[in-house]
């Protein structure tokens, strides 16, 4: 049967050293190990995963690559079938956004975590930890397991149809007409699981999704050279001082002149006609038809000018200017409201062309015949002040109604000209008015299905209420037995550390500290352990700390853990338990499978979960030049290397080498830490039979070590037997190594 492929995908922004680095690896189980240098960032890698477990602002905040004010973190597992995912965003100043989707319960482990859960409490762990795990009993539930599965089998296919009906609504918003992107926010918003759950976004649409399809189409044929619409201005070029003089004019006595009554009534008559000639009157003869004056035309035009020069013929000249400037003020009138019934019509063929002016229009000024009384009854009262300068007449009232009409009309020009400078604006800009189309396109859509699934999503509610209430029921009758968090902690504890100290450190589950010998380790756990002590001590508390993550049995079906260099400080038959104790973690937690991502520095320690297939050859990977990379063997398994050497020299494959001695030495070298880490390497090589061979230890000693020599001081024949004799002892200890050698071949 084939191997299932899993992809994991993990994409990292702004996080810590990370401006973005990316990472990509298949393999048959989430079993997962990265090398990394000191200093290239892998502790941030754990520390994101560590926000699922706290979510402190001023730890978060730490996270974030200086200068930047958010990052983002992204881990998706695809297994082929399903697709996990687990998204987290960090903003400065606020706390973690978490997005867990992958079903799994993550615990990490890092510097981070020992410091906050051991090293701050001077290693001895807080015994403040409540709760239980819900156990199971065997009971038979098969009739209602069978009914469940029924029930989620008929509502699978109900949803099943119901994303097939809204896809093809989906569908249709992506026609090429309409040209919505899939980025517009409505479109996002036009999925399944936000109709089931029945999410209006607040979306309102008066029109139907066919009515804005021909609006759209409208909009589309609009000309590009479509001319602006001209501005109301009303008030502009409207001036209205002069009414101040009319009511000062009308209100004032002004003396008669001495002229006969008889000329000055001649002469009133046609007052405008005499001031405009004689400006043009310059010498003896008549500007007009250059006829001589004789003294009787001469005595005429002095009389008129006597007349003009008095104060009422000034009065009266003033009047007529006045008669002729209200006259035109009601012709500009006139010719502004004719204008704006051109600006309407044009603005009502505009608008046709853009959805969001549909509903709006523009107001019609006041008509300019509603003053027309009053602009008369003002020319009659100068017109008769012209005759009776002496009276007083007054004329507030309809000077007034003007004023009020004019700032009617000046505030209903500029409320239109706000509009129609908005119109004119969207028509030069058409981008933002086909977005809002689309978007209205999106959510008519939206609404229409919203309606039409309502029936189809309540029977799938129902039925989704029925799931829930067998599950639960399912859940109450497995669930019965329960066992304290407290309890299982300190027992995995105790547990973990009899298997790494074997007796030498206790734990005293009264007092929840460590113990040594006799004595109980309360406040100084930290003054007795070494450093590496304290790492075994740290991660053995990590273990049994797991417990306190879980709730339920499953539960730990869906552990994940993150674990960090957990061998600092650590000898290197420490390290190897480590190695151990991760690759049993499904028999440790009692769970078919285990998933871990571990990070080290440590080389070594990347080799011995290598060639302890505690993880997969193509689950291996390094942190280099800012990427996560595939390790090559060569880099972490060196005694593989130089066993393969030896291995091939004793069998004479090949010849033996300048650097066989060197191989022969690091083999016996590996195997003696492994094997006696306690014995000096000339007493490890007498118990392990070396000095049989006459020479073979004066060889691997004097030519691993660089020196100059003029002669070869062994021959190839004594090399080889060399090889031969180690090939012996390892496969009378380790024949296991030998086989993978074979089976190589």
């Amino acid at each position: 049967m084939a191997k299932t492929e899993i992809k994991q995908v993990m994409d990292i922004q702004k996080i810590g050293p990370h401006s973005s680095l990316h990472f990509e690896g298949i393999s048959s189980s989430l079993k997962t190990a990265i090398y990394a240098n000191n200093g290239s960032g892998k502790t941030f890698l754990s520390r994101i995963f560590r926000i699922l477990e706290d979510m402190r602002i001023e730890y978060t905040d730490k996270l974030i690559s200086f200068g930047e004010n958010k990052s983002h973190f992204e881990y998706i597992i695809n297994d082929g079938i399903d697709t996990r995912k687990l998204t987290i965003d960090l903003n400065r100043g606020a706390s973690a956004i978490c997005n867990n989707e992958t079903g799994y319960i993550f615990h990490t482990f890092n510097s981070d975590y020992v410091r906050d859960n051991i090293e701050a409490l001077r290693y001895k762990p807080s015994g403040e930890i409540e709760g239980y795990i819900l156990g199971k009993e065997v009971i038979d539930l098969t009739k209602e397991k069978n009914e469940l599965l029924i029930k989620e089998a008929a509502f699978e296919l109900g949803k099943e149809q119901a994303i097939q009906r809204i896809d093809v609504h989906c569908k249709e918003l992506t026609k090429p007409e309409f040209g919505i992107r899939s980025n517009t926010s409505e479109f996002q918003n036009f999925t399944f699981k936000n109709i089931y759950n029945l999410l209006t976004f607040d979306y309102s649409e008066e029109k139907t999704f066919e009515e804005l399809k021909k609006e759209n189409t409208k909009l589309n044929t609009l000309p590009d050279d479509y001319q602006d619409i001209q501005l109301l201005r009303f008030s502009s070029s409207i001036d209205i001082d002069f009414l101040e003089d009319i009511q000062s004019i009308l209100d004032e006595e002004y003396s008669k002149s001495h002229f006969a009554e008889e000329f000055k009534s001649k002469i009133k008559n046609k007052q405008l006609f005499v001031e405009e000639g004689l400006k043009h009157v310059n010498g003896a003869t008549c500007p007009f038809c250059e006829t001589p004056f004789d003294e009787k035309a001469l005595s005429v035009i002095d009389q008129y000018t006597l007349y003009l020069d008095d104060q009422e013929a000034k009065i009266i000249s003033k009047i007529d200017s006045l008669i002729l400037a209200i006259a035109k003020l009601f012709e500009l009138f006139s010719n502004k409201q004719k204008n704006s019934f051109k600006v309407l019509a044009d603005f009502e063929r505009l608008k046709q062309y853009l959805p969001s002016f549909a509903e709006k229009s523009l107001i019609h000024l006041e008509d300019s015949k509603e003053i027309i009384e009053e602009i008369e009854k003002i020319q009659i009262l100068l017109s008769t002040k012209k005759q009776t300068i002496d009276q007083k007449y007054q004329c507030d009232i309809e000077v007034e109604r003007i004023i009020s009409f004019i700032d009617q009309n000046t505030k209903i020009s500029e409320d239109n000209d706000n509009l129609i400078q908005a119109i004119n604006t969207q028509k030069n800009n058409l981008s933002k008015e086909k977005l809002a189309i689309k978007k209205r396109l999106c959510i008519a859509k939206y609404l229409h299905v919203l309606h039409s699934e309502k029936v189809a999503i309540e029977v799938l509610k129902q039925q989704q209420e029925e799931i829930n209430i067998l599950k639960h029921d399912i859940l109450g009758k497995e669930l019965r037995a329960k066992e304290s968090k407290k309890d299982k902690v300190a027992e995995a504890f105790k547990e973990n550390l009899d298997t790494f100290f074997s007796g030498k450190y206790e734990f005293d589950k009264d007092s929840f500290c460590l113990k040594f010998k006799t004595y109980n380790l309360i406040e100084n756990a930290s003054d007795v352990l070494s450093d590496g002590e304290k790492s075994i001590v740290s991660f053995c508390y990590f273990l049994a700390d797991t417990h306190n993550k879980v709730s339920t049995q499953d539960d730990y079906k869906k552990l994940f853990f993150i674990i960090d260099d957990p061998i600092s400080s650590m000898d290197f038959h420490y390290v190897y338990s480590i190695a151990q104790r991760v690759r049993y973690l499904n028999e440790v937690f009692s769970v078919e499978r285990v998933r871990f991502l571990i990070l080290t520095h440590n080389l070594e320690f990347m080799s011995i979960l290598i060639r302890n297939n505690i993880i997969e050859n193509n689950a291996k990977y390094i942190i280099e030049a800012k990427q996560i990379k595939k390790l090559k063997d060569e880099l972490i398994m060196p005694y593989e290397e130089h066993l393969r050497d030896v291995y091939d020299v004793a069998l004479g494959k090949v010849e033996p080498t300048h650097t066989t001695p060197n191989s022969i030495r690091n083999i016996l070298e590996t195997i003696n830490k492994f094997e006696m880490p306690d014995k000096d390497f000339k007493i490890y090589c007498e118990s392990v039979g070396i000095f049989e061979n006459a020479y073979l230890y004066s060889l691997i000693h004097d030519n691993s070590h660089g020196s100059y020599r003029s002669n070869s001081a062994y021959t190839p024949e004594m090399l080889i037997n060399g090889c031969q004799k180690v090939i012996e002892i390892i496969s009378a200890k380790f024949s296991g190594q030998i086989k993978l050698m074979e089976r190589r071949d």
